[in-house]
């Protein structure tokens, strides 16, 4: 299947020309059709065939080669961890808790959210599983960013020596999260969260949100990377799943 970013190959045929080969790359696809981003000078030759030829499209392999890289430098024991706890009746979350955190799940329980949201943030807390994975499924509309922004929010406000990565599959999804975080953090802190919105660095400024460019790292009008000693300054950064590599490939 064809994907954004994989390449076209178009063999144009300009009249009382010879045939002529140009490059360009799929910017989106459509139920129907594929919009593809060209130069200048293909668009020319485009026109000077009068739309006439053919199109062969190249499948890009940067993102199969980042999942793959992904799966073989993962620490398995962090996807499947070896717990001795057991599901004694008489354990209870509250007397497990940390006093910042005991806080946190009283507010939680005044909260919202429902009682299988609230379950799902309660895994996430709950010291004697801290080493398991909280796998969160449900349908589309049932709050399953809500839920994980709370879970966010609660972890960064009473556990500041969280550190929380937020990753998503794209940038509208991670934009979200932002604006949410930032928003509790507003209302219940009347503060900056600190928090890092973490780009791709080709990715032009005026294509992203006002609320969100103020916890982006800026360079010379460009977004910019950050080294691991400056991730110290920060709770919680949120990105996608392959822009993510860039904190592994800066150590």
């Amino acid at each position: 299947s064809i994907r954004p970013s994989d390449f076209g190959i178009l063999l144009l045929n300009p009249v009382h020309r010879q045939p002529e080969l140009h490059k360009c790359v799929v910017h989106n696809v459509m139920k129907e059709s594929v919009v593809l981003k060209m130069s200048k000078k293909t668009e020319e030759a485009c026109n000077a065939s009068l739309n006439r030829g053919s199109v062969r499209f190249q499948p890009t392999r940067i993102d199969m080669r980042a999942m793959h890289q992904a799966v073989e430098t993962t620490d398995l024991e962090i996807l499947f961890p070896k717990t001795e706890h057991d599901s004694d009746t008489s354990y209870t979350l509250l007397d497990s808790l940390p006093h910042s955190l005991k806080r946190c799940m009283r507010e939680l329980e005044g909260s919202v959210l429902n009682k299988d949201q609230q379950k799902a943030i309660q895994s996430v807390l709950d010291p004697a599983f801290k080493k398991i994975p909280t796998l969160v499924l449900g349908p589309f509309g049932c709050g399953k960013t809500r839920t994980l922004s709370e879970c966010v929010n609660l972890l960064s406000l009473y556990e500041p020596e969280a550190k929380i990565l937020v990753c998503t599959h794209n940038n509208s999804a991670a934009d979200i999260y932002v604006k949410a975080i930032h928003k509790e953090w507003i209302a219940k802190s009347n503060s900056k969260a600190p928090m890092l919105r973490l780009y791709y660095t080709g990715r032009r400024l005026n294509t992203v949100d006002e609320d969100v460019l103020p916890y982006c790292k800026i360079e010379d009008q460009m977004f910019s990377t950050v080294k691991s000693s400056e991730l110290d300054d920060y709770t919680i950064v949120v990105t996608t799943t392959i822009t993510a590599r860039m904190l592994w490939l800066n150590g």
